[in-house]
């Protein structure tokens, strides 16, 4: 039914949605606003009837707006499948004409799959309780069951025999080939976005969308996410009304060849994708969304038993009317349904027709699809498959001249996935209190009257005073008691562990704690890098395992309150001058003893291990962390100077190294600047020519030529110059003879390097003698002189001791500054905290930005990408949360520029002599995938985190565990966070005693007995 026009705009909270359509089968226009900002506008027709947006802000307050469009041009209606605003959600609104859609058929409810618990988990709320200390448990990862990574992960079906002339075997072909491969492979890909041959039409687009049921399968993606109860009968019910079609319709359209074509496809344009990272992401996450859906649908037709021959057809049924499941009519699960005409998208070609009656196919078996089977694959991970992807880095580009300068250059950081940190807290109750051992014992005999007095020789008031402060201290002493128990688990972390950091942790699990990274060994049985072939450790030993860590903590904190409470109590002794006391006991009317025994007070708690959530943990090495904090102190002190470098350090280890070429980095007046070096001998030229001439050669004529001191003639040119075409000149220029001649005018001689002096003579024929033209002919004699090579040395040992005395000068004013120089001490132990967090977080940004520029290899053009890439590592990582330790070089010595800023503390110390800090970095729970991506190939990714595609690479040269393992782990750490919210304890708890200040009277003489105490 067609429509007339149709235009208007409404408000969903912080969005302005505004859309026009002309009427049915024109093209409508949909804009979205936000925050009065245009952030969509795009033109819908039949050749692109959905229209995905999502929009992020920039941190630190980052939102994100996105939503879903769909227009059906032969009835003019325009639908907004959803919408995520920060004020609320919408879906299913029916803009055009305006309305909402009538909600879809019910389900048949079905009941709970095998093994699900249908228990309500209540958690136990005592207002009691209180946090006592945090702390990460870190764990490495186990490698991956080939089982688990079909379902887990969407492998490229066709990798190991791609079809011909396709993308993927023309990189295949490139990386065989190993040469110019990064640039190579890019050149492939931008040819097949751009329709190049021979990729003419692979392309999806628009214009040249996919064909048949993988068009329909992308906007089915976000439904698998949110399907509950998910079990296979009720999965397959749900894609068969989305689909519109028929079981066995559906079963017959993907094991069709067409379907394995249109998939292909998929598979080709991703790559192009991928290797121009950034370029189409909304596309390549529908490609993504494409891929995951069509290895379920696959995988489902795949686990189908095969239908015995015999089986008799069975005619379809009729269909129910549209009406009929818009007022909630239910579908029979082996009734076939013929779709409507309405329910197909746009532009969709129509699923296979039968050719004959259909035959009732088998559905997938409950028992080979358990829940936790499917809950896998709807939460699949796409895989590039190797050795095309990771690209490996460009060795063709030439590095920028000005890297030189750039912080991230130069320095050799390493950085890679350490552990999955798993955050608990330890928290307390307290239970009870119970008496401990004696204080003191009060003896009187019968008829006795005993009288203690306890002062102080002062004056009254003073005594008052005395008295006030201990009665205020004595009603507070139980407040006081409970907050010293975590003060001392506090102090006692610090002095173990001295590595800080404050957590937020996030969903599933909300926690804001303060507490401690620990840098013990990994727990064995983990796997992952270290010993991914190690068996994987009982669940009972684990929780074992991180409960020894806190109960010992906690059980030492109450030892160092029992030492502390020790020394209270003498010093109280001590200090009783400061107060008196009279105690009576009169016993002169009594006729039998009277014994007190008075004892101290101990509280008793219980501990135990509470779960929070989990995190990827980085580690990243960085070598002289300080370098870059001395530099700018050495700047803001007024102090403008540079430690000398070593001449051998720049290559110039002997004198003959002293060039006097100036290309050269070791050119003598380059060196001579370098270090200052004003006075020297400059060296002579080393080659020089003289030359004479021997006129009138009517007769023998001869001569001697003077050659400079230092200097060797090496070479000598003889030339004749005559009028007379039968002219001959013979004669010698030293040892060497020469013969000219009119057709022959020219000779060039190589001489015995000569020194001193240089003898020549020449005559002419006899013939040449008598001619009358002899006194217009002439020769010329030009000589070569080199320098020679011992006054070259000589020279060059000169050169080189002067530039030795020139760079100890240098030293020597650079220490006699670096002694005088008055330092600058930091004003708290807060501020030196955080100045060594901010030198660590720069260093750690430059590591990060080196493992781009190791992956990519585009040092030419880094400073292109460099502010992108740094503000997606602001917030991909922690820094709040950064822990570090540091190492001290045991064979180098300090420099001394390192005493300019001598540290205030312990800390600082540490900090300004460290060679090198190790830095354990959290990564936010939504950038872990996209984390791995870039520690893997150098590239972000800033889609649908669920969508990250992955790479399977080692994570380090001699680990035998992959990213792959990797992923797994992070996936299945978000189902234990799940599990977690019903669990209150990680472990059985343990019980604390706490000595108090406290005394209390007991009842009855008898002293008390403690059995247990002794040896077992």
């Amino acid at each position: 039914m067609s429509r007339g026009d149709c235009s208007g705009t409404r408000h969903f909270g912080s969005v302005r949605v505004t859309w026009s359509c002309p009427g049915a089968g024109r093209v409508c226009t949909v804009e979205v606003f936000w925050l009065g900002q245009l952030i969509m506008s795009v033109p819908m027709s039949q050749a692109d009837p959905v229209q995905t947006f999502s929009v992020t802000t920039e941190p630190p307050a980052s939102d994100s707006v996105s939503g879903e469009f769909r227009y059906g041009p032969a009835e003019g209606m325009l639908q907004m499948v959803w919408l995520n605003t920060p004020e609320g959600s919408w879906q299913h609104v029916l803009l055009c004409p305006e309305g909402v859609l009538p909600p879809p058929p019910p389900y048949t409810p079905w009941p709970p799959a095998v093994g699900a618990s249908t228990e309500t988990v209540e958690l136990r709320i005592d207002p009691a309780c209180h946090d006592l200390f945090p702390f990460v448990f870190l764990k490495q990862w186990p490698n991956i069951d080939t089982s688990v990574r079909a379902d887990n992960f969407v492998d490229y079906p066709n990798a190991s025999m791609p079809t011909a002339n396709s993308l993927y075997a023309n990189l295949l072909n490139i990386h065989q080939l190993g040469t110019d491969v990064r640039n190579l492979s890019i050149a492939q890909g931008l040819d097949f976005l751009a329709g190049q041959p021979p990729y003419q039409g692979e392309r999806i687009t628009r214009e040249q969308p996919l064909d048949g049921l993988p068009a329909q399968l992308a906007p089915l993606w976000r439904g698998l996410q949110t399907l509950q109860p998910l079990c296979v009968d009720r999965l397959i019910d749900w894609l068969l009304v989305e689909l519109g079609v028929t079981w066995t319709e559906l079963y017959d359209a993907v094991q069709s060849a067409d379907y394995a074509a249109q998939i292909d496809r998929t598979w080709q344009n991703v790559f192009a994708l991928m290797l121009v990272p950034g370029y189409a992401l909304v596309q390549n996450e529908e490609l993504l969304k494409t891929l995951i859906i069509g290895s379920l649908l696959t995988a489902l037709a795949d686990s189908v038993p095969t239908m015995p021959p015999a089986m008799s057809p069975v005619m379809p049924t009729e269909a129910p009317s549209a009406e009929a499941e818009r007022d909630g009519a239910e579908l029979a699960v082996d009734e076939p349904v013929e779709p409507a005409d309405d329910d197909r998208d746009e532009g969709a070609a129509p699923l296979p027709a039968p050719t004959s009656a259909p035959m009732t196919t088998p559905r997938p078996s409950p028992a080979v699809w358990p829940p936790s089977r499917l809950e896998q694959r709807r939460h699949a991970t796409v895989v590039l498959p190797p050795p095309v992807f990771p690209l490996p880095p460009d060795v063709s580009t030439a590095p920028n001249p000005a890297d030189a300068d750039l912080p991230m250059t130069g320095v050799t950081s390493r950085v890679s996935p350490y552990a999955v940190g798993q955050l608990q807290i330890v928290r307390r109750a307290l239970l009870r209190y119970e008496p401990g051992e004696v204080a003191s014992i009060e003896n009187v005999m019968p008829g006795e009257r005993k009288v203690r007095i306890q002062s102080e020789r002062q004056i009254d008031r003073q005594l008052d005073e005395r008295r006030e402060q201990q009665s205020e201290r004595t009603s507070e002493s139980v407040q006081a008691d409970a907050s010293a128990f975590e003060l001392a688990a506090q102090e006692l972390l610090l002095e173990n562990y001295q590595i800080n950091y404050s957590v937020n942790y996030g969903p599933p699990q909300d926690g804001n704690a303060t507490g401690y990274w620990t840098f013990g060994p990994i727990a064995s049985g983990s796997g992952g890098a270290a010993n991914a072939d190690a068996p994987a450790a009982p669940a009972q030993t684990t929780n074992q395992t991180r409960t020894s860590l806190a109960r010992s903590i906690t059980q030492r904190a109450a030892r160092r309150i029992e030492q502390q409470i020790g020394r209270l109590r003498q010093q109280e002794f001590t200090h009783q001058r400061d107060w008196s006391e009279r105690h009576t006991f009169d016993r002169r009317h009594a006729e039998t003893p009277l014994r007190g025994v008075y004892r101290w007070l101990n509280a008793i708690y219980e501990c135990w291990v509470a779960p929070l959530g989990e995190r990827l943990v980085l580690e990243l090495v960085l070598p002289d962390p300080a370098r870059s904090y001395v530099n700018a102190e050495l700047d803001l002190a007024g102090v403008s100077l540079t430690e000398p470098i070593l001449p051998a350090a720049i290559g110039l280890s002997d004198f003959t190294q002293v060039s006097t070429d100036p290309s050269s980095k070791l050119f003598y007046a380059t060196l001579a600047a370098t270090y200052g070096l004003e006075q020297f001998d400059t060296p002579p030229q080393e080659r020089l020519t003289i030359a004479c001439a021997a006129p009138t050669l009517a007769s023998l004529q001869s001569g001697t030529l003077t050659l400079p001191a230092d200097y060797e003639a090496t070479k000598a040119s003889v030339t004749l110059t005559t009028q007379s075409t039968t002219a001959t000149v013979n004669g010698q220029v030293g040892q060497v003879p020469f013969a000219l001649s009119a057709t022959a005018p020219m000779q060039s001689l190589d001489l015995a390097m000569q020194s001193g002096s240089l003898a020549w003579a020449a005559s002419a024929s006899a013939t040449m003698a008598g001619d009358q033209t002899a006194a217009s002919q002439a020769v010329a004699i030009e000589v070569q002189l080199d320098w020679a090579d011992a006054a070259k040395a000589r020279w060059q040992a000169g050169f080189y001791a002067a530039l030795l005395s020139a760079y100890r000068r240098q030293l020597t004013a650079y220490l006699n500054a670096a002694n005088q120089a008055p330092a600058r001490v930091q004003s708290n132990t807060l501020n030196t905290r955080q100045t060594i967090q901010r030198q660590l977080k720069r260093a750690g940004l430059r590591a990060m930005v080196a493992v781009a520029l190791a992956k990519t290899g585009e040092k030419a053009r880094v400073e292109r990408f460099l502010p992108a890439l740094q503000d997606w590592l602001e917030r991909a990582l922690e820094w709040s949360e950064m822990s570090h330790q540091f190492v001290v070089a045991l064979d180098d010595q300090q420099p001394p520029g390192r005493r300019l800023v001598p540290g205030a503390d312990a800390s600082m110390t540490a900090f300004l002599e460290a060679a090198q800090a190790r830095v354990l970095l959290p990564v936010r729970p939504s950038f872990e995938r996209a984390m791995v991506l870039y520690l893997d190939a150098g590239v972000i990714w800033t889609g649908e985190p669920a969508l990250t595609p992955a790479v399977s690479v080692p994570l380090s040269p001699m680990a035998t565990s992959t990213s792959i393992d990797l992923l797994e782990d992070l996936k299945q750490a978000q189902e234990r966070c799940r599990c977690d919210r019903g669990r209150e304890s990680v472990g059985p708890p343990w019980v604390v005693t706490m000595p108090t200040t406290l005394v209390v009277l007991q009842e009855g003489p008898v002293l008390p007995t403690f059995p247990g105490r002794g040896l077992p």
